[in-house]
């Protein structure tokens, strides 16, 4: 299903959409079922919740059903799509109020900078790079991975303060503008490659053996 086929469903008054996505290849290591466990466990208690999931199926359409048939199991199915990407990433993040990236395994994701320099709350899972990013009950929420208990707590946490959520978010935007905008990377990798031409062949030799 297409996000433009799924809207109308989420633009119904009933569901009073708070959504929490996962913007990420739809692999096991992306932590999906995790997230649909944690999902059962918010829509017990927050029943207005609904949850997006937007990625690339590189499985062809099995990953997929497996993932709809557990939310079906759960019996969160109508709170749940699973959508590919339509086009372009910035009509996705509109419709996204917390962001919830629930990696079991992962590096640096660009998802999540791309949530900061949106101002949008995120919960994410302490997984590779992504501590280095996100400053826990700072910028966003950070959870141990393969842990849906957790990850549906710090969801709740959230929903159930919607000011707590919006300075997260404020913060995690200041802290993309102060460290990870283009122009703040490319000056920073300039003055590391200015040091290193700086300094005596001997040393530039013995760094790159």
């Amino acid at each position: 299903m297409s996000l433009t086929r799924a809207m109308p469903l989420l633009e119904r008054d009933q569901y009073l959409v708070e959504l929490e996505a996962l913007l990420s290849d739809a692999i096991a290591a992306g932590g999906h079922m995790v997230l649909l466990e944690a999902a059962g466990r918010v829509l017990r208690e927050a029943p207005d919740a609904f949850f997006l999931m937007v990625g690339y199926d590189r499985t062809a359409t099995a990953y997929k059903k497996s993932l709809e048939e557990r939310a079906v199991a759960l019996g969160i199915g109508d709170s749940v799509r699973i959508v590919s990407y339509p086009g372009p990433i910035a009509d996705v993040w509109k419709a996204i109020d917390i962001h919830v990236h629930a990696s079991l395994m992962d590096s640096l994701p660009n998802a999540i900078i791309e949530g900061m320099s949106l101002g949008c709350p995120a919960v994410v899972t302490s997984v590779g790079g992504i501590p280095e990013i996100v400053a826990h009950e700072k910028t966003g929420l950070i959870v141990p991975a393969d842990d849906a208990v957790s990850l549906a707590d710090a969801i709740l946490d959230l929903l159930r303060c919607p000011e707590k959520a919006a300075a997260l978010g404020a913060a995690a935007y200041e802290r993309y503008r102060n460290l990870y905008r283009v122009e703040v990377m490319s000056r920073a990798l300039e003055q590391i490659f200015a040091s290193m031409a700086q300094r005596p062949a001997g040393r530039r030799q013995s760094a790159s053996a």
